[in-house]
């Protein structure tokens, strides 16, 4: 590197200026070979370094120099500042999902430690008050509702809905819909003419409700079937609660046998013991919800799992000996266990996360009739709560059967086992009225059941190329049960390209109201008393967030 006249490195690109920051000060157009300082005329050889001119600036003209120096900082500080503005957006994304998912008061912005917490983590990041966070929250809500309404307004076929209603401890009311549908591979949403079904409990202002909204849907598509879908785990708790009555002194002794192991820690450190010695994992017993069969049937269910270790514990003590069940007694428990399992797997399994279609549905209640149906006779020991429980299925049987018809069909594992003692014409015709108006003009009309008859009745007749689609899908084999029904109608689709679009449809109709239960079940946490000072709008807005952000619905 050459050395300037006054002995510094000429190191340009380690200056934090470039040459033409220099240049703005000299002139060399006059004479290049000896550069002037166009403000006090000094000449300078023409070998002289940038960093030399730039020196005799600094020295000699020390306003300029802070005025150039001044503008850098400006030009870095707007980058930095731009770079910040980005990030703090981003802290705040990830501010509102905490708040949001951990349903955290909006008050936690403001507390002093939490405050140190997050400048410790990042000084530069500006956390917002509990004001500007709660109007973050609404912007979110609102930028996302309007996407996910776009969205809806696009779905191919039609969807379903379930609908719940629940009050928040300031008894303020909301109802919630979680919305169902299938893709190719309210009036907000614009869903009037996609709606094929709403699955609700089994409240009498659920129903008042559906049947307003059929009129309503009737009234401006009257081509289109709407199906108000009860609730199936409703009715298998109605139907449970009601044979669960003719024991209820039964179910009072058990429980009281339970009450009493459990405030008394002798017996549970004895049950606890017996357990490690028999090698086993201890047990703790459990006591039911009152207003839940299914705890009831997990209270007995334990009981019995435990029975012989309290039996020993039973015979050391008298108190245990005076409340407990006689043979015929613990019996009927043996029989209420086995008899409530099919119930309680059934409960859970048209419950799970995956949300069971209303086609399976149809084929559990089928089945546990068929059950209950075997176990009909006077000599069993619980006949009254068989009959009881039997003969509630049966009341809503004319609901279920009609809620469950059409869409069953379309379920390509249970097509034909799903209607039980049918005549075909009973299967089909309902199937028929279901088809679009584009497709009538393919099909048999008015006396075609006659025609389908006939025509099963000679399976070995050749088909020709314009078999009707509804009679060769009838026909075809049932699909494996570890067949995924829409995978299956993905790959038959050419083959039967008006049902595939039926499917579609038909096979979103949910089979309870779960999905949106669990949409409320968390909801007292979101208006707790923590946070009770909510308005309706912000819980609205809460809520739908933390339903869109679990689901990854951007």
């Amino acid at each position: 590197q050459e050395l300037d006249n006054e002995g510094n490195e000429d190191d340009e690109h380690q200056s934090n200026r470039t040459p033409s920051d220099v240049w703005e000060y000299m002139d060399k157009v006059t004479d290049p070979e000896n550069p002037k300082c166009k403000i006090c005329n000094k000449g300078f050889s023409a070998k002289s370094s940038t960093t030399t001119l730039r020196n005799h600036i600094k020295k000699y003209h020390k306003h300029i120099h802070r005025e150039a120096n001044q503008t850098t900082l400006k030009f870095k500080s707007n980058i930095t500042s731009f770079y910040d503005k980005e990030k703090n957006s981003e802290f705040v994304k990830l501010l509102i999902k905490l708040i949001v998912i951990d349903m955290l008061p909006f008050s936690l912005v403001d507390s002093i430690y939490f405050i140190e917490f997050i400048q410790k983590l990042n000084p530069k990041f500006k956390c917002p008050g509990r004001t500007t966070l709660k109007n973050e929250v609404m912007s979110e809500f609102n930028s996302r509702r309007e996407r996910i309404i776009d969205f809806v307004k696009n779905i191919p076929g039609r969807c379903s809905i379930t609908t719940d209603i629940w009050s928040s401890i300031k008894n303020e009311a909301f109802i919630g819909v979680t919305i169902h549908f299938i893709t190719n591979d309210g009036k907000d949403f614009d869903l009037k003419q996609k709606v094929i079904s709403v699955t609700t409990d089994n409240g009498s202002n659920m129903i008042v409700a559906c049947r307003l909204l059929k009129n309503d849907f009737d009234a401006q598509t009257p081509a289109l079937d709407f199906i108000h879908s009860r609730c199936i785990c409703h009715i298998l708790n109605l139907a449970v609660n009601a044979g669960l009555k003719y024991i209820e002194n039964l179910i009072k002794k058990l429980r009281k046998i339970v009450k009493s192991i459990r405030r008394t820690q002798l017996y549970l450190e004895e049950l606890e013991r017996l357990a490690i010695a028999a090698n086993h994992t201890f047990k703790h017993p459990i006591l039911d919800v009152k207003t839940r069969w299914n705890s009831t049937f997990l209270i007995a269910e334990r009981v019995l799992t435990l029975k012989e270790d309290l039996s020993i514990i039973k015979s050391r003590h008298q108190p245990l000996q005076d409340i407990w069940l006689n043979e015929r007694e613990w019996e009927k428990i043996e029989h209420l266990v086995n008899l409530l399992s099919q119930f309680h797997i059934a409960t859970t399994e048209l419950s799970t996360q995956t949300y069971p279609t209303i086609a399976y549905a149809r084929v559990v209640l089928l089945g546990l009739l068929v059950d209950l149906n075997e176990n009909r006779n006077y000599n069993y020991p619980l006949s009254e709560v068989l009959l009881a429980i039997r003969n509630k299925i049966q009341e809503y049987w004319v609901h279920i059967d009609k809620m469950t018809h059409v869409p069953a069909f379309f379920d390509p594992r249970y097509k034909t086992i799903a209607y039980k003692n049918l005549e075909i014409n009973e299967i089909l015709e309902p199937i028929r009225n279901n088809f679009p108006d584009s497709a009538l003009s393919n099909l048999p009309s008015n006396n075609s059941t006659s025609i389908f008859v006939q025509r099963l009745s000679s399976v070995r007749q050749q088909r020709n190329a314009n078999t009707d689609e509804l009679l060769k899908y009838w026909e075809s084999a049932d699909a494996s049960f570890d067949i995924e029904p829409l995978s299956w109608w993905h790959a038959h689709s050419t083959e039967y390209p008006i049902l595939s679009k039926m499917a579609q449809n038909y096979l979103s109709v949910q089979a309870s109201s779960v999905p949106c239960e669990q949409l409320f079940s968390l909801a007292g946490n979101v208006v707790s008393k923590k946070r009770n000072r909510l308005d309706k709008d912000t819980t609205r807005a809460c809520l739908c967030l933390r339903s869109w952000m679990i689901e990854g619905i951007e």
